[in-house]
Parts: structure tokens; sequence; C-alpha cells
């Protein structure tokens, strides 16, 4: 099994509400994979923590290779998250 954490966590969506507790979006604070299956260190919407199998989950940033940045998913084109 590795763990690994992130510094800044990124925004996440669950696919299915039920695997996350009911939230529909969280932070991913981090990752664990045990036996090639990986899974959300989560925080919830009310502030719990959680283990979310990795198919349940969606990041929602997207990398620009032009610019070489992250932008928010949900964000209209042409605006940058730094």
């Amino acid at each position: 099994m590795s763990i690994a954490l992130f510094d800044e966590p990124p925004r996440v969506t669950f696919e299915i509400p039920s695997a996350a507790r009911g939230s529909r979006v969280g932070l991913m604070v981090g990752m664990i994979i045990n036996d090639l299956t990986p899974y959300g260190i989560c925080v919830l919407e009310d502030g719990t923590l959680s283990v979310v199998h990795g198919s349940q989950i969606t990041v929602s940033w997207r990398y620009n290779p032009e610019t070489d940045r992250w932008a928010d998913s949900d964000a209209q084109e042409g605006v940058q998250e730094g």
C-alpha cells in the first residue's frame, strides 16, 4: 500500500454521492493505492474525512499545456486559475 498527500488538494466531484456519504463535491487531500486500486482521501462537504474509490471521483480541474496552468472545469473559457 502506498499513500500520497497533496500540498494543494484538488477539488473533486463524486460520481455517485452515496459513495461519499451523500456529498457531491469535496477536496482530495491524498490518495491510497492498494493492490493497484486507487482510493481518494477526501474531505466531504460536511467536513468529515472519507476514503472514496477512485472510480467514483472526478477531479474538477483541467490542465492547459499551452498556458501551463490549471483551470476550473466549470469556468468559462479564458478564465484561468493559478
